[in-house]
């Protein structure tokens, strides 16, 4: 029997790949755990969505990262929710993953633990969209726990050519509000 890649694993050299080669001496930090929650807010309707199985990548000796989620893994509180975010807006059979390509600017020293402020520079992908993005980001280091890394910022679905059918444009707010956190071992 031959062996096969799970999707995960497949993911996860898909992404070094798009991180280009990596020195043996450098060291890269996984995670198939990240957490991504993103928040809507209008007078009519909140919206929230959550996953728990973004996956990321980060060369320690380039700054280079890449971050990715299947868009169908964000669970929502209504089913029909989910069902219309999926089929009518984010398109997720044709555009199924969102793909955050970064240089991390302001981390000069891996080995230095605590918390460190820096910002995530590059590129992000989603619904077949690539918009340039620089997100603050906090980076903390505990060499008992691992590395941390969180994020909030905001996306504006039409930068993404998401359109919103005018029938609920009032449900859906003009920026959508994302927490990312990430652990890293």
């Amino acid at each position: 029997m031959q062996p096969t890649l799970t999707n995960t694993s497949a993911s996860i050299l898909v992404i070094m790949m798009a991180m280009g080669t990596f020195s043996l001496s450098a060291q890269k930090l996984i995670t198939k755990t990240m957490v991504v929650d993103f928040y809507s807010t209008t007078p009519i309707e909140d919206i929230k969505a959550h996953l728990e199985d973004g996956l990321g990548i980060i060369n320690t000796a380039s700054n280079k990262a890449v971050f990715q989620v299947k868009i169908e893994s964000f669970e929502f509180e209504k089913a029909l929710m989910q069902e219309h975010f999926n089929e009518n807006y984010l398109h997720s059979v044709r555009y199924p993953k969102a793909i955050f390509s970064v240089t991390i600017e302001g981390m000069e020293d891996w080995s230095n633990q605590g918390e460190h402020a820096v910002n995530l520079v590059g590129d992000m992908l989603v619904h077949g969209v690539t918009k340039s993005i620089n997100v603050p980001a906090t980076i903390a280091i505990n060499q008992a726990v691992g590395m941390e890394l969180t994020a909030n910022f905001t996306i504006k679905p039409e930068d993404h050519g998401i359109e919103v059918p005018s029938l609920v444009v009032a449900k859906i707010a003009e920026s959508i509000d994302i927490h990312v956190k990430a652990t890293f071992k």
